[in-house]
């Protein structure tokens, strides 16, 4: 089972007034995950969202498989789905190279 279909599970099969998770990669912010926050409305309208660089060119170095545009792209599709979404996040800072 992946996390998409535990949400889904969660949501059919608790009476859980309001489900979280915290701080998803962006690689791992799939259709199926953001679809669960159109069809469940005990799912929380917030996603944590950590952002290591806005330079596709430095997240390349950093070996993260996302690149700036499938990011922003993610955040589209997730507006569409879920309109009043909060987005939060975390700047994580340091560079491949850095010296100190």
């Amino acid at each position: 089972m992946d996390f998409p279909e535990l949400l889904h599970m969660i949501g059919e099969q608790t009476k859980l007034w309001r489900l979280r998770f915290t701080s998803p990669h962006p690689k791992d912010l799939s259709s199926r995950l953001i679809n669960e926050y159109r069809s469940h409305p005990t799912l929380c309208r917030h996603i944590h969202l950590p952002v290591q660089s806005g330079s596709t060119y430095i997240l390349k170095k950093m070996r993260r498989a996302h690149t700036r545009d499938t990011y922003l792209k993610r955040i589209e599709e997730l507006r569409k789905a879920c309109p009043d979404v909060a987005i939060t996040t975390d700047i994580i800072v340091g560079f491949p190279g850095e010296n100190g």
